[in-house]
């Protein structure tokens, strides 16, 4: 499609139809490739949404927060949580940082906004505000925006990792979840290694059509294992008792 594929998987554009013998559908957590087979193959995503909203940002910054070209991971008292990722210089040899800001967080109290509608509603000036507040009392200011954006944690899994054993997914396509332990590239990664060399082995002829079908079954339960872990530690860093282990709720700090 030459123009939009909208979220409900209609499109406006130019279509241009290939044949092909098989589809990989790495396009994303909104996989235009999975929202198809949601539509017309029974594919489902299963999962929750967090009630804690993030902000994301690349910054130029002047700090005297001694570890900031360090990762760092910070719990205020109650003002919510952030993480700090140094960054390379951007054009102008200004290093930047990666910062991941809880940002539906004041003065200890959470806001009662459902993260989807908040998101929406969150600025720049939001991220860098909850930041300041979280970075207290060390000093935060922002020398400059590279980008920026908002989102909820959903953790969702899809059902099948392929349809037909023609149409497979990977990476986010299959998972969405929390980005701040790295592991949704590492895992795309090892779903892209795990499907390539079955399907050069069997387009060569040296394997039977077959061995894709182990794709599914390897790697969905590692998807499985990467929600729940997803599951606990997003909670914790967002001060939230994860659902899998609600007795944390009663230990001491």
């Amino acid at each position: 499609v030459k123009g939009t594929i909208n979220q409900d998987g209609t499109h406006e554009g130019e279509v241009t139809t290939v044949q092909t013998k098989y589809l990989i559908g790495c396009d994303g957590g909104r996989s235009a490739v999975r929202i198809f087979g949601e539509k017309h193959h029974g594919l489902t995503m299963s999962g929750d949404l967090l009630s804690t909203l993030w902000g994301a940002g690349d910054f130029v910054v002047k700090t005297d927060f001694p570890d900031i070209r360090k990762i760092a991971a910070i719990h205020s008292a109650n003002q919510g949580s952030a993480y700090v990722f140094p960054r390379e210089n951007n054009v102008d040899n200004q290093p930047m940082i990666r910062l991941y800001t809880q940002v539906n967080v004041i003065n200890g109290e959470k806001s009662t906004m459902h993260p989807q509608e908040a998101r929406w509603k969150v600025t720049a000036q939001d991220i860098m505000d909850a930041d300041k507040r979280i970075f207290h009392p060390y000093k935060l200011e922002f020398v400059k925006t590279e980008w920026w954006s908002a989102y909820p944690i959903g953790q969702r899994l899809i059902s099948r990792y392929d349809v037909g054993n023609r149409v497979f997914m990977a990476g986010d396509a299959c998972h969405t979840h929390s980005p701040k332990a790295g592991q949704g590239m590492n895992t795309a990664l090892i779903d892209s290694h795990n499907l390539s060399y079955k399907l050069n082995m069997v387009l060569r002829g040296l394997a039977h059509p077959d061995l894709l079908k182990t794709y599914n079954d390897e790697r969905w339960k590692i998807g499985k294992q990467l929600i729940d872990f997803d599951e606990e530690y997003a909670a914790l860093f967002s001060g939230e008792v994860p659902k899998s282990t609600p007795h944390v709720a009663n230990m001491s700090k």
